[in-house]
């Protein structure tokens, strides 16, 4: 197996993870916050024998509330690595700021551009997937619009960050091969 897909196979099992107990610790969340009752339907023959069970007005509650968790968890995460990206990356950080990560033995956060687009490209998969997922949360009326328009924006925003490092890295990786030659 080659490195790059290692690395990737690696990189989404965190993400895959989060959205799973996102999704759930939101549920948990919001049926506490909010005191929901639920209790546990079986279905037979399924791959998941069991799904939770609220009332119909409560559905719209716990699903707008579990998802917004959902999300707000990955989005944390993929904005540690746009920033990352943006001001971490080992190929354009400025000297000050690399001397005060050295005073404070911070260093661990300057990564290079292999680390920092593999990284980035799962998870920017993932949080373009839990889009899909709360948009048809909202398609299937279990989830509140606004929550989808919320999550778009802030995708969007993040996602055009990281694009713009990445074609700053472009034209900077140019320029040392045409000095080179």
């Amino acid at each position: 197996m080659s490195k790059s897909l290692i690395k990737l196979v690696d990189y989404s099992i965190l993400p895959a993870a989060l959205l799973v107990v996102g999704k759930f610790l939101g549920l948990f969340v919001a049926v506490n916050f909010f005191s929901l009752d639920w209790g546990v339907e079986s279905i037979p023959n399924s791959v998941f024998s069991v799904r939770p069970l609220f009332y119909s007005e409560d559905i719209l509650l716990a699903s707008s509330y579990s998802d917004l968790i959902m999300f707000l968890i990955l989005v944390t995460v993929y904005s540690f690595i746009v920033l990352q990206a943006v001001l971490f990356h080992n190929t354009h950080i400025s000297p000050t700021v690399l001397a005060r990560l050295a005073n404070n033995n911070l260093l661990g956060l300057v990564k290079g551009t292999f680390e920092i687009y593999h990284k980035a490209a799962i998870w920017t998969v993932f949080l373009w997937l839990a889009n899909v997922l709360i948009f048809l949360n909202v398609a299937l009326g279990k989830t509140y619009l606004w929550i989808t328009a919320f999550t778009i924006i802030t995708s969007v925003v993040l996602t055009v960050m990281l694009i713009r490092d990445a074609s700053q890295e472009i034209e900077l990786s140019k320029k040392e091969v045409i000095k080179k030659y």
